[in-house]
């Protein structure tokens, strides 16, 4: 997975001195009015998409699943830690070793 993104990084990178190469200012062409206004746009859209389709399912998710879970291992984590302050040992699962020959 970290791979994907250095690749990508080292994509984006290359793609912008090609650009630059070529005698193109990203800089102007990102303040430009136009784009400015496409970008307002495209946002307005994603604000929309997120408060229309994905708001409810995702904080219904987040609420129900993964906020106690969260909780349950953040407290199971302290009531470790407390066990081994009062003296008492930390229970690990018991594996067998093999037997060397």
């Amino acid at each position: 997975m970290q791979r994907g993104f250095i690749r990508t990084v080292v994509f984006i990178v290359i793609l912008i001195i090609i650009i630059g190469f070529f005698g193109f200012d990203l800089r102007s062409i990102i303040e430009s009015d136009v784009v400015q206004n496409n970008l307002k746009y495209a946002w307005s859209g994603v604000v929309a998409f997120w408060e229309n389709i994905l708001r409810e399912p995702t904080l219904y998710i987040w609420n129900n699943l993964f906020k106690n879970l969260i909780k349950e291992g953040f407290t199971t984590g302290i009531g470790n830690i407390g066990s081994l302050t009062n003296g008492g040992g930390l229970q690990l699962p018991s594996v067998p070793l093999p037997m060397s020959q």
